[in-house]
């Protein structure tokens, strides 16, 4: 659901999804997103991004590396990510009004 909420936001924000395919992709374009848009920079979605991709992906599933207590923090942690990113498309959709 990370991932689907920050192609959400890319695109929300303009960003073309030829540009947003690959993981490395998004994180360059959150990059750029953070030094645009201070809501976004103010509430660090892309170390938020880069952690929850890492913790998650890389380290649970990939690597099968995980203690169920951290694994349930981590899966907080994204939750929140997604309702900061709903937040920021719901004020972007209010604006465009």
């Amino acid at each position: 659901m990370v991932l689907q909420a920050t192609n959400a936001l890319l695109l929300g924000k303009g960003f073309p999804e030829e540009r947003i395919k690959a993981h490395r992709d998004r994180r360059l374009a959150l990059d750029s997103l953070e030094t645009e848009d201070p809501t976004v920079r103010s509430l660090g979605l892309c170390d938020r991004f880069g952690a929850r991709e890492h913790h998650l992906h890389e380290r649970c599933f990939y690597d099968g590396e995980y203690i169920p207590e951290r694994v349930k923090e981590d899966l907080l942690k994204a939750k929140s990510y997604i309702e900061d990113v709903m937040k920021i498309l719901e004020i972007s959709s209010y604006n465009e009004k």
